[in-house]
């Protein structure tokens, strides 16, 4: 073959590469969805510049107007646990693409920026288009927070040691190697080894002045402040455990480092307190030999170089079991990271003319009920709302246009005299029964006693001609009748009786 040939069969080949490489890019493009996002040209997956998928087309986010409450939301809806910084720099290069967002303005429980309030798309602000960007590092395995150090603080007890090439990695090893629980690191070449002493108060926030130092080892390492710690937990990043909890996070041994070659670890974690769990691999980076194997309700998901992971809901699940083989001619790529995150809560919806009276700093769970409040001239469909299993709302919160007659103000009022109506009648009838069935025995009880004091003060004594004395009294006679303001009882004559009674003188024997 010529020269020629040879060179025309090398850029046909050239061109295959290239056309199978766009196929792949359009592939990748089209894959993704507006609203995605991703983290761009950082040291760790973990960490960089924030992107936003629109319009077929990757763009950044203007840092104006930008918290930590919006980086906690972009790092949950990358999988992470939450966010650990927010506006530093770890990218000095600026990404290619249009500004597609600014102002966003998340409450922080939403599940993507998309949820936010903010102003996009196309954004022509010069101060945008040319000033800083949103950069920011989510929150891996074992991470507790940023914590101020003053002259003689306990936050931590435990000893110190002093690396000139300090990094949070070969400091989370080392105390794990000795045997302690935690680690922290202080800038610019502290590392403490040891247990918590007084409950420390870890912050959020953009830490700009307190706990975004890189580290001298290692500039995509954050390792904290003059006067701040980063403080870890190195259970995390072990080989193997056991782990329960509403939100869990395994992590490849040594994570963020490079692990071993020739290990086998097993987890096993416990989210049976989650009505539904969210099984995301933020962070899968494993080399040729490898595996990873997740068992999730009695179905294995095998995985190697080159795998992927789709997003997974999982109701009621008990157990979450996971065992990682490191291949025995590697050091092993980056590693993996596996998050096990609460899914079991109703998020905010949009109500038209109206919304839901939501506490900001509260995340509903199923069985929670929520006020439905509405504009002037809308009233609630159903005055309140429940949180269900299934993450939404009902009844529907829903507004509709205002009617006194089917209002719920007027139903409470219908409902109230309905009731009070209601018991006001079967007060009525227990007191009517209770009327005839008491009052009939008082009467024939009252009658029996009448007749018995009749015939006790009114019968005669024929032999002597007196009344009869009974229990050694005599019945009374007119006059004390009259003493005690009672006339004599019209069917007694005792006149007539003495006449119509004749003595015994007068009777033949």
């Amino acid at each position: 073959m010529n020269t020629y040939g040879i060179m025309e069969n090398l850029a046909n080949k050239c061109m295959a590469i290239v056309s199978l490489l766009m196929m792949m890019h359009l592939q990748l493009v089209t894959s993704s969805k507006d609203g995605a996002i991703r983290l761009w040209d950082g040291g760790y997956e973990y960490q960089g510049a924030l992107q936003i998928f629109h319009s077929n087309a990757w763009g950044t986010v203007c840092s104006e107007g930008w918290d930590f409450q919006d980086a906690e939301v972009a790092c949950r809806q990358l999988g992470y646990p939450g966010a650990s910084l927010s506006n530093t720099e770890f990218v000095t290069e600026r990404p290619n693409g249009d500004v597609w967002l600014k102002d966003v303005h998340c409450k922080g429980n939403e599940e993507s920026l998309l949820d936010c309030d903010y102003e996009g798309w196309m954004i022509d602000d010069e101060d945008c288009l040319h000033g800083p960007f949103v950069q920011i590092q989510c929150r891996v395995s074992g991470y507790l927070g940023c914590a101020d150090v003053t002259e003689g603080s306990s936050l931590m007890v435990g000893t110190s040691i002093i690396m000139p090439n300090l990094t949070a990695t070969d400091c989370i090893a080392s105390c794990r190697r000795d045997g302690f629980p935690y680690a922290a690191v202080q800038a610019p070449e502290t590392c403490v080894c040891g247990t918590l002493g007084d409950e420390p108060t870890f912050e959020g926030g953009d830490h700009v002045e307190k706990c975004n130092r890189t580290c001298h080892g290692d500039r995509f390492q954050i390792c904290g402040g003059q006067s701040s710690m980063n403080v870890y937990d190195v259970e995390q990043g072990s080989c193997g455990g056991k782990y329960s909890g509403k939100n869990i996070s395994i992590s490849s041994p040594g994570f963020p480092g490079k692990y071993p070659a020739g290990f086998t670890c097993r987890w096993e974690a416990d989210v049976s307190g989650n009505s539904y769990t969210t099984i995301r691999l933020p962070v899968l980076d494993l080399v040729n030999g490898d595996q990873l194997t997740i068992t999730v309700q009695g179905e294995k998901f095998v995985l190697g170089h080159a795998s992927s992971f789709e997003k997974r809901v999982a109701q009621s699940i008990s157990k979450v079991k996971v065992e990682f083989t490191s291949a025995s001619d590697s050091m092993g790529g980056g590693g993996f990271m596996l998050t096990l995150l609460d899914d079991s809560y109703c998020p905010d919806v949009v109500v038209n003319n109206g919304s839901l009276v939501l506490d900001n700093d509260v995340m509903y769970r199923p069985g929670e009920e929520v006020e439905v409040d509405c504009e002037s001239g809308f009233m609630p469909y159903r005055h309140m709302t429940a949180c269900q299993k299934n993450g939404h709302w009902h009844p529907e919160p829903r507004c509709v246009e205002f009617n006194k007659w089917t209002s719920w103000e007027f139903r409470k009022t219908v409902l109230f005299i309905a009731v009070i109506a209601v018991s006001t009648l079967f007060l009525m009838f227990m007191l009517t029964i209770c009327y005839l069935l008491c009052g009939d025995t008082k009467r024939k009880k009252k009658g029996f006693s009448v007749l018995v004091e009749e015939s006790r003060y009114y019968g005669i004594n024929t032999d002597s001609g007196e009344p009869h004395a009974h229990d050694g009294e005599a019945s009374p006679n007119k006059e004390e009748y009259k003493a005690v303001g009672m006339e004599d009882p019209g069917m007694v004559d005792e006149e007539g009786r003495e006449a119509s009674i004749p003595l015994a003188s007068e009777v033949d024997v």
